[in-house]
């Protein structure tokens, strides 16, 4: 150990003084003297170390004393170091093999502590809340759907139908002129052989008698009446003239078969015919039965001419609101539809009188009930459907006062309703003039102010609703009350509430429900004839039937 301390100190010393030489010759060697050279430009000196010989001898001679000092010291401390060694016994090697490893200690950082502080209260626990009642959700019951028109009633349309049509119709026509030409047999010109007995008695020789039979079966009416009236002895010119006259209806009759048979036979071309020979007939049975043919070959020329423009198969494209010309045809199953596509439509009656021709809405051609008047408006007002219900009719035209449950005063006008709510209510108000006051406990159900002899009364009232299917040859399904309901094909059906009712159905069009607030009466389900959709009518509203006249083809028939 002390052997350790010897070296560590003769080296510092040694370090220490090789450090400090330079500075012992600088100061033997003039250190503190001014330095000596020239100046520059700017004033400075250049410095010049001294260069004598004598000074730098006496330095290395003092430098080599002091190392040989130091040397000398280390090693005598060697010396010293193994004489102890080798009289301890020690081995060397052993000695370094044990030599202890230093130990570094980091410095103890100082420890602070904090001030002490309470502990905070304990939060107390919650307790648990109960969540409030709830009333039951109501799920809305929708209305099922209602059809107008289905397209499962329209027949398919082909271009042999319209063909086979136009054959029968043709000869349906050509039946009605030969019916009208035996009502005018006795208007029409005389056969060859009658008129020749009539051209004898009037004394017209035989070859005036041909020319004239010629030129009346060419229909030359005006050559007859002339060789006639010229030839007759004696003249006779109101016989010609008749037979002029009888040779033109004829030729009129002609000239209608001629135009049914090419197909070209228009209603106008028969109006014109019975307009210039509506005065043959006296009034009577036989002018009746001409004009009833003459309508009936008009009614098969407008069919004749609608089926002229009908499309095959068009379903019912561009049928909708509004007015259609109507076809109604006995040979057809009743209520089913075939759609010509150019705004006509052929309805079937099932045997059910003849055919007509005629203008109206789709739904009061298939036989539909259809309505004249405005239906119930919609409402989307809340109904009562619980408690008491307070009600002042808006015929009594008269405002009442009242007091509820001795606190509450009100005042209510004609048409109006008070909604109470549950339990039991005690309702007080003067009955008006000398009647004095009444006094009522109510429990649930509606309640009428209405006048009396007595002053004002205030009584129970029921809702009574009928719903009335009559007309309509199909099922007809609504909602009630958020209750499901239906009323059966040509019924009735009638609710009775304590309040009043809510009704709601689908009209047809798939454009979403209708919603009506009924407060009693009887309804009428019937289609607007606007937009061919179902609706409700009151009882003073009334629906109409279709009509379907008499007439007679055989159209589509086997």
């Amino acid at each position: 150990m002390r052997f350790q301390r010897l070296v560590f100190v003769s080296v510092f010393f040694s370090l220490t003084m090789l450090t400090a030489l330079p500075l012992f010759g600088q100061g033997f060697g003039g250190l503190f003297a001014p330095p000596s050279g020239r100046s520059n430009s700017w004033g400075e000196y250049d410095y010049h170390p001294p260069s004598s010989n004598n000074s730098n001898n006496n330095n290395n001679g003092l430098e080599k004393a002091i190392v040989g000092g130091i040397f000398g010291a280390i090693e005598e401390g060697i010396r010293a170091s193994n004489n102890n060694n080798r009289q301890n016994d020690y081995p060397r090697q052993r000695y370094y093999d044990n030599y202890p490893q230093q130990r570094y200690y980091p410095q103890q950082q100082q420890r602070y502590y904090p001030t002490p502080t309470p502990a905070p209260k304990p939060t107390p626990t919650p307790k648990n809340v109960e969540p409030k009642k709830n009333k039951a959700p109501v799920k809305k019951v929708a209305a099922k759907r209602n059809t107008v028109v289905s397209s499962a009633n329209f027949l398919a349309l082909t271009n042999q139908d319209i063909q086979r049509a136009n054959e029968k119709l043709q000869d349906q026509q050509e039946k009605s002129i030969d019916e009208i030409e035996a009502d005018l047999q006795d208007k029409l010109p005389p056969s060859d052989t009658d008129l020749i007995t009539q051209m004898q008695n009037a004394g017209i020789d035989p070859a005036t008698q041909q020319q004239i039979l010629d030129a009346k079966n060419r229909g030359d009416a005006g050559t007859v009446q002339i060789l006639f009236a010229n030839n007759s002895m004696p003249p006779n010119a109101a016989g010609a003239a008749d037979l002029a006259n009888k040779i033109n209806l004829q030729n009129d009759l002609n000239d209608l078969r001629q135009r049914n048979k090419d197909g070209d036979l228009r209603p106008r071309d028969i109006e014109r015919f019975a307009n210039q020979n509506k005065n043959l007939f006296p009034p009577g049975p036989d002018r009746d039965q001409f004009f009833d043919h003459m309508d009936d070959m008009t009614q098969t020329a407008e069919v004749q001419q609608l089926l002229g423009g009908a499309t095959p198969n068009p379903g019912m494209n561009g049928l909708g609101g509004g007015t259609v010309t109507v076809i109604h045809n006995p040979n057809l199953p009743n209520g089913t539809v075939i759609n010509l596509g150019n705004g006509s439509v052929m309805v079937g009656t099932g045997g059910q009188g003849d055919l007509n021709v005629g203008t109206s809405s789709l739904a009061e051609a298939m036989g539909l009930p259809v309505a004249n008047s405005q239906p119930v408006p919609e409402s989307d007002a809340t109904i009562p459907t619980s408690g008491v219900v307070l009600r002042n009719g808006a015929d009594n035209e008269a405002t009442i006062s009242y007091v509820i449950n001795d606190k509450y005063e009100y005042t209510m006008k004609a048409g109006h309703i008070q909604s109470l709510g549950e339990g039991k209510w005690v309702v007080r108000y003067d009955k008006g003039g000398s009647h004095g006051e009444a006094k009522y406990t109510l429990s649930e159900g509606t309640y009428e102010f209405t006048p009396s002899d007595n002053g004002w009364a205030l009584f129970s009232k029921k809702y009574d609703v009928t719903i009335d299917n009559s007309g309509n040859p199909n099922e007809f399904h609504y909602v009630v009350n958020n209750v499901a309901a239906k009323v059966d094909a040509h019924g009735t059906k009638t609710h009775n509430s304590k309040y009043p009712l809510e009704v709601r159905f689908d009209p047809g069009d798939g454009k979403g429900e209708e919603r009506k607030v009924l407060d009693g009466g009887t309804f009428q389900v019937a289609v607007s004839p606007g937009d061919n959709r179902w609706d409700l009518y009151s009882a003073e509203g009334t629906a109409i039937l279709a009509d379907h006249p008499s007439g007679g083809i055989d159209l589509f028939g086997n």
